[in-house]
């Protein structure tokens, strides 16, 4: 007659069987996922390496990429020291190397095996079943597991538990190793990230259709876009689709389209880049090809607005321009002035002393020579007023302060224009060099001609003072003010450089130039250059 207890047993030991394999069914399919943490993935092996063992208690000890000393560690119901006394077993018996170097799983009945090993788990048996495996792919070491159970009849870990916990190990290398190589593709794509934002550069990469695959958040927001507005779009016809002049742009002959083609490198700063509202602006940019384990794969293009810079060389080119006009201006102006002036008198001059020489009485020499000398002082003040014109003699003579007052004095006498000189006392005290005194004389003279022309003001205030190592200037005055930008970005076409010259000449002394104005509010203009070391007193 059959034993019902028997069959009872058979029909809880195939459940059990069956529960345990959809488990290791379940974990092997959450092993696949790739979006799962190495922590995660750790405590879950783990978890159900306990489970399916029907352990008491077990550890996971996680390695880094090359097998180094452990980085991670998990447990149930085990901690670090116990975890370092079972290591210290297994390499007493010149075990852990075994389990390290193998593919399989090491099943022993009593750990402990020595009796004075007793001591090892304070409140626990001596004897201990033990289960252990190397976490591994390919050879690699990406942890251990370890898994004890106390010494009981019935508790040693079957054969059913070492296939299990064989398998569990093996899905658990594939998962980890996935992780492993997923978290490092991550970190490199974040570490990118980083570097493409940190740029203020536009950067963005194209596909071998010219499709857009990247692109950083500044080179986006030139175009007028949001960065996932152009990923998978066609570069060429969002932003280079037409020439400066108007003209279609064929993508074959794109220089961006060369490099990803045909492999060359290109460098321009002579095309126009098209924004999303149809407005363009000037760009260098630099197109170099992309490979792929030696397979050209695209390009990657960086291009920064230069609008500024073209704008500085336009202004700086015409700037050189009214240069050359104005010396020649100048050189005829002399010219003229010396011939009208001067010549005319020296020849009134060399006509009298002729005279002098026919003359027979006294009084008609003395006459001669009184109309002489007054000839010749008549020239001697136009050649001091040319030369003052050209360089302030007081510059030279009595320094800035002096050739500031002289300039202000006769800029409010020839344009009823009130001038408040203000000039720190310390300022002599300083060895200002002379090309930073004629640069302060200049920007003056040329502010004055300005307020002239264009700033209907009343008065002007005029401050020179020196701070730790340089000398700044501030010269306000109550006129009617105007826009800077505006001025600069029409100066070139109206001819206007009055403003550029400016700073261009605090820029050459090493310093700088700013200028606050607004309609209706006057303008201030700010100086500041630094004095050359070894000058300060």
């Amino acid at each position: 007659m059959p034993n019902p207890n028997g069959a009872d047993e058979a029909r809880q030991q195939y459940e059990t069987q069956e529960r345990r394999i959809a488990k290791l069914y379940t974990v092997s399919k959450a092993l696949q996922h790739k979006g799962w943490s190495l922590r995660f993935l750790a405590q879950l092996v783990l978890d159900a390496a306990v489970e399916l063992s029907e352990a008491e208690c077990g550890a996971l000890v996680m390695f880094d990429k090359d097998g180094q000393p452990p980085t991670q560690s998990f447990w149930v119901n085990m901690d670090e020291a116990r975890r370092q006394a079972v290591e210290a077993v297994l390499i007493e018996r010149g075990l852990l190397g075994k389990l390290d170097q193998g593919h399989h799983v090491l099943r022993l009945r009593d750990l402990t095996l020595q009796p004075d090993r007793a001591g090892v788990f304070p409140g626990r048996l001596p004897a201990q079943a033990f289960c252990g495996t190397a976490i591994k792919v390919h050879d690699g070491l990406f942890g251990r597991l370890y898994l004890i159970k106390e010494q009981r009849p019935r508790r040693e870990f079957t054969e059913l538990d070492v296939q299990m916990i064989g398998t569990l190990a093996a899905q658990a290398g594939l998962g980890i190793h996935t992780a492993f190589l997923i978290n490092k593709v991550m970190t490199a794509r974040s570490q990118h990230i980083a570097l493409l934002e940190s740029t203020g550069e536009g950067i963005y990469g194209v596909d071998l259709e010219g499709r857009c695959t990247f692109i950083n958040k500044a080179g986006a927001g030139l175009f007028g876009y949001q960065a996932e507005d152009l990923i998978g779009q066609s570069m060429h016809t969002l932003i280079h689709h037409t020439r400066r002049d108007g003209s279609p742009y064929p993508t074959e002959a794109c220089s961006i389209y060369r490099a990803y083609r045909t492999g060359e490198v290109c460098r321009l700063d002579d095309e126009v880049l098209w924004r999303r509202d149809g407005s363009c602006f000037p760009a260098e940019f630099s197109s170099s090809p992309l490979y792929e384990g030696g397979i050209l794969t695209g390009a990657v293009i960086t291009f920064q607005d230069i609008t500024e810079r073209k704008r500085a060389e336009d202004m700086r080119a015409h700037l050189v321009d009214r240069l050359i006009n104005v010396q020649e201006e100048e050189r005829q102006r002399i010219a003229r002035e010396l011939h009208d002036e001067t010549e005319q008198a020296l020849a009134s001059v060399l006509v009298g002393l002729r005279a002098m020489e026919e003359v027979a009485t006294v009084n008609t020499m003395r006459q001669s020579a009184s109309t002489l000398r007054q000839i010749t002082a008549t020239a001697l003040d136009e050649l001091q007023r040319l030369t003052q014109g050209l360089r302030p003699t007081l510059l030279d003579e009595m320094g800035l302060a002096a050739a500031l007052q002289r300039l202000c004095t006769d800029f409010a006498q020839a344009h009823g224009i009130r001038v408040e000189l203000h000039v720190s006392e310390n300022l002599a005290e300083l060895c200002v060099p002379s090309p930073i005194e004629i640069t302060f004389y200049r920007i003056v003279q040329e502010a004055l001609t300005n307020i002239a022309k264009h700033a209907e003001a009343t008065t002007v205030s005029i401050l020179i003072q020196p701070a730790t190592s340089s000398v700044r200037l501030v010269v306000e005055d109550n006129g009617v003010g105007f826009e800077p930008d505006a001025i600069r970005r029409t100066a070139v076409s109206q001819g206007r450089l009055g403003l550029y010259g400016m700073e261009e000449r605090a820029k050459i002394a090493g310093g700088v130039c700013t200028v606050e104005s607004a309609q209706g509010r006057g303008t201030t203009i700010h100086v500041e250059i630094p004095l050359v070391p070894g000058t300060s007193s």
